[in-house]
């Protein structure tokens, strides 16, 4: 095996090779697969698991920090702060 790992870029099969690609499967860059399907691969995985954000700006491939991701309510009341809830209309009485 050489001595540089690239990384599927798609899932699906290699026509006329019998060969399944998986996204983010490591191949050795040497293989003739990898040689005869340059576009297919990267030198990057595509997933990378971490346990922290990203760097605000930064290009890596899990995306931007997740205080700046849209839709992402805070779960839990800040310290001082109070939250108060409202039955939907269909469940207050007389309505």
């Amino acid at each position: 095996m050489g001595s540089r790992i690239v990384f599927a870029a798609m899932t699906g099969h290699l026509g006329g090779t019998g060969v399944m690609l998986n996204e983010g499967e490591p191949w050795d860059a040497d293989d003739p697969v990898v040689r005869d399907n340059l576009r297919l691969f990267t030198d990057r995985p595509p997933h990378v698991r971490t346990s922290r954000p990203a760097e605000a700006g930064s290009a890596e491939p899990w995306g931007p920090p997740l205080d700046d991701a849209p839709g992402v309510e805070q779960a839990t009341a800040a310290p001082g702060e109070r939250r108060t809830l409202t039955a939907p209309a269909a469940t207050r009485r007389g309505a």
